[in-house]
């Protein structure tokens, strides 16, 4: 039976820079184990954002789109994906999440926005000039962070309490809040880890020969879901972050370097990598 390494990875703050939003440093490093193994952006950024991305790994591998609400699977990647898929550009897309009018549509009911929508700053009412102020993004990588299909980033201007009530709200109608590097998002009933479930479970059903170990990497609280789904989880220490309350004792491995570095360092720690090196 043949091994395969699936490595599912957040992208800022665990495998990119939080400020230069950059893995150069360990590019050698990244390289090497992209030639081994399998490595899936799994993150809270757009299809426009994890396309530029990939134009500097080019590589042919499967992504994971704004919280775990869809799948890109290259068209020419052998994998029978069951159920519906959506053709876009070259990937076959499964949806995880729900439509972003949808999300729209559940914000736009009078009580909902009194109470609580009014004190959201959402992505994408927010200039242009005040995301590249928060973000350090350029204007161009902001142009794709707007580009959202599945979900609304958002500022919280209200209290913990008023912002706990909205979760309630949002799980009794099939919505979720999760917390990001710098923005809440709102988005259907799916995570990372959901993503990281339906993905594993198409490479099991196509390779029924092959032993599939999943790694998952990741820096912030909407990463805990696919760090406990997978067989070996790495934290990577944040910069701006204190460290995320993380229920699991076996098979876990904290950096102590910020990102890129951090990234290699809770790699190379365990045993399935160890072993490619």
């Amino acid at each position: 039976m043949e091994d395969k390494i699936l490595i599912f990875t957040d992208l800022d703050g665990t495998l990119l820079s939080e400020n230069s939003y950059s893995y150069y440093k360990i590019i050698d490093f990244y390289n090497y184990i992209s030639s081994h193994c399998i490595i899936i952006f799994n993150s809270s950024k757009t299809y426009s954002e994890i396309i530029e991305l990939k134009r500097l790994t080019n590589d042919n591998y499967p992504f994971i789109v704004e919280n775990g609400s869809a799948l890109y699977i290259p068209e020419n990647v052998s994998l029978n994906i069951p159920g519906k898929i959506t053709k876009i550009n070259n990937f076959n897309v499964v949806q995880l999440g729900v439509p972003v009018n949808k999300i729209v549509n559940f914000c736009s009911s009078k009580k909902l926005s009194e109470k609580y929508v009014s004190n959201c700053n959402f992505l994408y009412q927010m200039s242009l000039s005040k995301i590249v102020s928060l973000t350090g993004l350029n204007r161009s990588e902001v142009k794709k962070a707007k580009e959202r299909n599945y979900s609304l980033p958002f500022i919280w201007r209200g209290s913990i309490e008023l912002l706990n009530e909205f979760k309630l709200i949002c799980q009794k109608n099939n919505f979720k809040i999760l917390k990001g590097g710098r923005f809440f998002h709102l988005i259907g009933e799916t995570d990372k880890g959901k993503a990281l479930r339906a993905l594993l479970s198409i490479y099991k059903q196509c390779h029924k020969n092959t032993r599939f170990t999943t790694i998952a990497l990741g820096d912030n609280q909407n990463d805990k879901d696919m760090l406990i789904e997978a067989d070996f989880a790495g934290i990577v220490k944040s910069e701006s972050k204190s460290l995320m309350n993380f229920r699991r004792s076996k098979n876990v491995f904290i950096s102590e370097k910020i990102s890129p570095e951090g990234w290699k360092e809770v790699l190379v720690k365990m045993p399935p990598i160890k072993n490619l090196l």
